[in-house]
């Protein structure tokens, strides 16, 4: 539909008695900024397809990952007459107590990307991250044997996405057989550098290192890291950003 919607420039009957709607939508900070010009190319698409005197969009970039600037963003908006807004944040109490007090004075709240389920959100639109995980764990039981060592790289287990995702992995993993003992959860906060740091450490501290998982972007930093080590290694990456992209073709992650 949208795709016909586009090749025709179709656009509804101007509307009458409608009331205008305005909607927030907070675009969080991200050190790839391929994230941030997904999202805003999905904003453009969706003000293509919404006809302006119904539903108007206020949009915010963050600056910071802090609760702070996320709540101090949702409250301008309110100002600014917002009837719901959109947003993508870690899982914390203070968003959580915003949610709710945003749903008691009637706005409506959706999470995309990163949920905060136990808030009143109205919903929640993203992957099923558990499933991520799981998938993830299947493919590297393909390459790798129960006695090898798996590194998994997430980004910070505060966020849901990457705890239940990286909780999907390794629930996969021990159903596959492989012990406790066989995997090292790193936090690298997406940081290229951290991360190239973790698997530069792992690379030395762990002679049974076969496998590894990449459960945030910084998928980078894990390649730079990996230059010149010959011992055979699987990569599973989670995001397909354009570096990714690319790897997936030379045949250096999966």
């Amino acid at each position: 539909i949208e795709k016909i919607i586009e090749q025709t420039g179709y656009r509804p009957s101007e509307p009458t008695d409608s009331p205008l709607v305005t909607i927030g939508v907070l675009i969080p900070y991200w050190p790839d900024d391929y994230f941030v010009r997904q999202t805003q190319e999905g904003i453009r698409r969706a003000r293509r397809l919404l006809h302006p005197r119904e539903v108007s969009l206020l949009v915010r970039q963050m600056k910071t990952r802090s609760d702070e600037e996320c709540i101090r963003a949702c409250e301008e908006l309110v100002q600014e007459g917002v009837q719901g807004i959109v947003f993508n944040s870690p899982d914390s109490y203070l968003l959580c107590a915003e949610i709710d007090s945003l749903t008691e004075r009637g706005i409506k709240v959706i999470t995309y990307n990163s949920d905060l389920p136990s808030s009143s959100r109205l919903c929640h639109v993203g992957q099923d991250v558990l499933k991520s995980g799981r998938i993830a764990a299947g493919l590297m039981a393909r390459s790798v044997h129960p006695r090898d060592q798996i590194l998994i790289i997430t980004g910070v287990l505060e966020v849901r996405t990457h705890r239940v995702r990286a909780n999907g992995f390794i629930e996969r993993l021990q159903e596959l057989g492989f012990r406790d003992n066989a995997y090292r959860l790193v936090e690298c906060n997406e940081d290229e550098q951290l991360t190239y740091d973790a698997v530069s450490h792992a690379l030395r501290t762990m002679p049974n290192l076969r496998g590894i998982y990449m459960g945030t972007e910084s998928v980078r930093g894990c390649v730079r890291a990996l230059q010149g080590v010959s011992a055979p290694l699987t990569v599973i990456c989670n995001d397909l950003t354009p570096f990714a992209r690319q790897q997936l073709r030379r045949g250096r992650i999966d």
